[in-house]
């Protein structure tokens, strides 16, 4: 008799810890959290690669000084344990593929999701721009949110946060909400 093929496959063993961080709003400091802990994981001999899939506003190559990140086969490495990756429209098709090759190579992995909102159907949809956030969602052992503490990024925090409430994530969610600016005078 003919054997179907299982309509649920197990997720895959990896041997990287993926440490997702994303924005419920703009300028939360997202990119710049991303940035450090993948810094300081690698300050601490931690193997770590840091993807820039901020499609809104790329900034890490910036950051560093760097220049055709996008353009690497795999991740450019910059020192023994600090790597970087940039996802792109054009180089996405192929993103499963070598975030799973990554994954059994690095120790950490930082992904710059950028914004969240609309996270719920991100992970449903098909376009370029939610594929790595389903990957993410799929594989992250944590998740990061950063907020501001105005009213408007407040708001969007508690949209997200219902949002979430209502898909399923096996990452631990955390919340960070940088203080207003007036909160620092």
């Amino acid at each position: 008799p003919s054997l179907r093929a299982p309509m649920l496959q197990s997720k895959p063993r990896i041997k990287a810890k993926v440490i997702a961080v994303g924005s419920a709003g703009n300028h939360t400091g997202a990119t710049t959290l991303a940035l450090n802990l993948a810094y300081e994981l690698s300050q601490l001999g931690q193997q770590t690669l840091l993807i820039d899939a901020n499609f809104q506003a790329i900034a890490i190559a910036t950051l560093l000084d760097l220049r055709k990140i996008a353009d690497e086969d795999k991740w450019r490495d910059l020192s023994d344990n600090f790597s970087v990756s940039e996802v792109t429209q054009r180089n996405v098709a192929d993103f499963s593929t070598r975030a799973m090759e990554a994954a059994s190579y690095f120790d950490c992995i930082v992904i710059d999701l950028g914004s969240l909102q609309n996270f719920a159907s991100d992970l449903s949809d098909r376009r370029w721009t939610s594929q790595v956030k389903i990957w993410a969602s799929r594989f992250a052992q944590e998740i990061f949110v950063c907020s501001g503490s105005e009213l408007l990024q407040i708001q969007r925090l508690k949209k997200l946060s219902l949002e979430l409430s209502e898909v399923k994530v096996a990452a631990r969610i955390s919340i960070f909400i940088k203080p207003s600016d007036g909160a620092n005078k």
